[in-house]
């Protein structure tokens, strides 16, 4: 019997007679027998098992296999060409996922894939991403995020209507190599969390990255613990909104290069370079403020900073300067001549009493 279910999609269950097959919109192959099958089972189940997914019309797969522990191996295949609608936490915590791949099917409509592959823990996956087609997808947020790989290259996946990528590579702690040569970043509006604790990185080139229209950037490079140098010397950061916790914990950066940012825009600076603890000197003194009303903690535990230049730093829009400047242990002396207090509502610690100020 051939039996295909897309209610009951995810576990075997009994035979319901080959009158079912009017119902059916794909057939499930799962240890090379053809089965009906539902969530249920695969819930209760042990061991691992391979799947092959076979679509006989158009389907919706969100959150299909979300939390399906004994996925091994899956194959999408399609001998027509069917669609693939949307693809919201396909594969979801299927933290046993060894491989993807996906073949004939169309996703051309496919518009989110958020979440897609997140939270995959079996060391190196593979995932074949060549049978995706990624044209209109305008969502990518998490959708790698929180796996366990050590390189992986997306410079052929096509992103020119991606709108959101906050945290697509968020959480991938053994992440060593990452190539995006022809990532097109041109319609990116999110860009939070991207990158955010990657701790295995050790160095990012940019430069090929558009960012003209990215408002948020907020967490991009959060807990990036072992990054020694990033290269964003080309950012375009006129729209920008937010670059709170941008380089939170960066801390074996030793120099970066911010002389063309332009942060006219820019609201929430707080822990900005929070725990920036080998960076010595940071120039800043093209930073236009004039917008920012949170200055918490942006400076915060930059213990090796031993100058900074604030000269042209516009305060009068802020709020919160509480704990700006604390345990920076290695800093001197700080002139704070040019700050301007009559909005600011929360003060606390922004320095420690050993420091030697001017205002």
């Amino acid at each position: 019997y051939c039996i295909y279910d897309i209610q009951s999609v995810l576990m075997p269950t009994q035979i319901l007679g080959e009158n079912y097959q009017k119902k059916s919109n794909f057939g499930i192959f799962i240890d090379n027998e053809e089965i009906r099958y539902s969530k249920e089972y695969l819930f209760n189940s042990t061991g691992e098992h391979n799947i092959t997914f076979a679509l006989t019309e158009d389907i919706n797969m969100d959150y299909m296999f979300q939390n399906i522990l004994v996925l091994n191996n899956i194959e999408i295949y399609s001998k027509k060409g069917f669609k693939i609608n949307s693809m919201i936490s396909t594969f979801e915590n299927c933290e046993n996922l060894k491989e993807f791949k996906i073949t004939g099917v169309d996703t051309s409509s496919v518009k989110s894939m958020h979440n897609l592959f997140k939270n995959i823990h079996t060391y190196n996956p593979n995932i074949d991403l060549s049978g995706l087609n990624t044209n209109n997808v305008e969502d990518m947020s998490y959708m790698f995020a929180s796996i366990e790989i050590e390189s992986i290259d997306l410079s052929n996946l096509i992103t020119s209507n991606v709108k959101n990528m906050s945290g697509i590579l968020a959480n991938c702690s053994s992440l060593q190599s990452l190539k995006l040569s022809n990532f097109d970043t041109s319609n990116v509006l999110d860009m939070s969390y991207m990158f955010s604790h990657c701790e295995s990185l050790f160095t990012l080139d940019l430069n090929n990255l558009k960012t003209n229209k990215v408002i948020d950037m907020s967490h991009m490079f959060q807990e990036c613990i072992s990054l020694s140098e990033i290269i964003i010397d080309n950012f375009d950061t006129s729209q920008v909104t937010d670059m709170s916790s941008m380089f939170d914990n960066c801390c074996s950066l030793t120099s970066i290069n911010l002389g063309k940012f332009n942060t006219k825009n820019v609201k929430n600076m707080s822990s900005m370079f929070n725990f920036c603890s080998n960076l010595i000197s940071i120039d800043i003194s093209n930073f236009d403020t004039s917008s920012v009303t949170n200055f918490s903690k942006m400076f915060y535990m930059m213990r090796s900073l031993s100058s900074i230049d604030l000269k042209n730093f516009n305060t009068k829009s802020a709020k919160d300067t509480s704990f700006m400047f604390y345990h920076c242990i290695a800093l001197r002396e700080l002139d704070l001549s040019s700050f301007e207090t009559d909005n600011v509502e929360n003060m606390s610690y922004i320095v420690e009493n050993r420091l030697f100020i001017m205002v």
